[in-house]
Formats: C-alpha cells, structure tokens, sequence
C-alpha cells in the first residue's frame, strides 16, 4: 500500500521527495503514473532494479520478455531466479541458478520445470525437506533416492506417497514410524496390496 496516494497532501510528509529511491514506492508510482497515460520510465527503473521482487514485477508487466539489466538483481533470490527462468527464459537462467540451489522447493521445481533432468549440485540442498525430495524423486530422478530417504521419512504422509509413487512396494526401513501410527500403517498396508506385496 502507498500511503503517500491516501494523503491529500503527499508532498509535505516525510519521505516523499526521495519516495523514487525505494523499489516498491518507485514501481507503484510508475503504475500509478502510466495509469494516467504519462510515464518517464527512466525516473523509476534505477530504484525498480534494486529489489528482486519489484524487478521480476517489472520485468514481466513491462518488458514481458528478458531484459537482462535486471538479471544481476532477480538472480539473487531463488524464487525470482526460479520465476524469471520458468515465466521470462522458458529455459535454464545460469546466473540465477547458485541462488536457487539454496533452497529446496525453488531447487527441485526448477530441476523438473527448467532442466528437466537430475541437478546433481543441487541434489544435497533438494535432500533437506521432504517435500522437495518425494517430488524430485518421483519427477526428475524417477526412481529412489537414497540420499534424501531419512529426510523423507521424517513425515509419515510423505513417505507414503514416496513408498506408493517412488517405491512401489515396500520399504523395511520406514516401517518402525509407520507402525506407531496406526491410521499410517493402514495407509502403507494398502499401498502395499496395491503392488501385491
């Protein structure tokens, strides 16, 4: 929200004559601006490529295609990195990529989305939430992944998911979770029927 727009005197609150210098007051007042069909774009980009979040904002709202004076920015985080490879590129954004390897979602949908193959420099990260890596095994690896599989079995409905996509059939090492909860262990006794085993 820009409070500056819900006064009727903006120009004599504090912080308005340098409004411009602050990423999103800079995109918000150049929406605003176009909205009444007179824009100087050059006075608001400087300030708009300071955040990641406003730059990808930019990016796809104005540019609607790669610019790459904002990729230094958007590739510092890894869901904008992510965004701007899968919505900008449509393919693989090098420049983003250490950043998006921090994280585990943003690393495992790119690897599935962007790379369409295993991402072995990321695989570690991917490896640290369970989520990530039930999906990127079930979708990149298309079979186990070891590596991941204490992770994995930290959350009972993950690893029954993993045990019914990846696996197949059963799996002794998670068994000794799954028999403390019953409602679980009636989920894996299913799954496992399901594969005749």
């Amino acid at each position: 929200m820009n409070l500056y727009d819900l006064h009727t005197n903006p120009e004599q609150l504090m912080g308005y004559k340098n409004r411009l210098k602050i990423p999103k007051f800079a995109w918000e007042e150049y929406k605003n601006q176009k909205f009444e069909g007179s824009t100087d774009l050059g006075k608001f980009v400087p300030a708009i490529l300071k955040d990641p979040n406003t730059a990808m904002s930019f990016v796809e709202n104005v540019i609607k295609g790669p610019f790459p004076e904002a990729e230094k920015i958007i590739a510092t985080d890894p869901q904008t990195a992510h965004d701007y490879a899968n919505y900008i590129l449509h393919g693989r954004f090098k420049l983003g990529e250490p950043a998006i390897m921090t994280d585990p979602h943003w690393a495992s949908w790119y690897a599935s989305g962007i790379l369409k193959q295993r991402w072995l420099e990321a695989e570690k990260v991917i490896a640290t939430n369970r989520r990530s890596a039930y999906r990127y095994a079930k979708d990149v690896i298309k079979g186990r992944f070891p590596e991941a599989e204490p992770e994995i079995m930290t959350g009972p409905n993950i690893t029954i998911k993993y045990v019914d996509d990846v696996i197949k059939g059963r799996w002794p090492e998670a068994e000794k979770e799954l028999k403390q909860d019953p409602f679980y262990w009636n989920q894996y006794q299913e799954v496992l029927r399901k594969y005749n085993r």
